[in-house]
């Protein structure tokens, strides 16, 4: 049985040495086409309209009265990123010693 296996191992050997690189260009090729395809096709089943059950009716609880519960002064719409006391200027145009890199840099940021 091995005798018989050996050839054929060594016949796909010099066919995938002799045609190996376009039996893969056609392998990727034809992925690329089933998955072009199958993304034009998609999933078209969201368009679809489903039928529902009726609505229920919802009964009307009563409810207790309920006073008005006090109002909160409203946050401000900005605050500081950290507090504290500022050390570098935003400086985006104005060129800045930096003593940390040793050299004259602007500052983009508020330190």
């Amino acid at each position: 049985m091995k005798e018989k296996l050996l050839p054929i191992w060594k016949k796909a050997q010099v066919v995938w040495k002799n045609y190996g690189y376009y039996i893969s260009l056609v392998c990727l090729l034809s992925l690329f086409g089933l998955a072009a395809w199958l993304y034009r096709t998609g999933n078209h089943d969201a368009d679809a309209v489903y039928a529902t059950s009726a609505a229920q009716p919802v009964l009307a609880q009563e409810t207790a009265a309920v006073s008005p519960a006090p109002t909160a002064e409203p946050e401000p719409s900005w605050r500081k990123p950290v507090q504290g006391e500022l050390t570098v200027e935003y400086s985006p145009e104005e060129l800045q010693w930096n003593e940390t890199l040793s050299q004259w840099r602007t500052h983009g940021g508020v330190d």
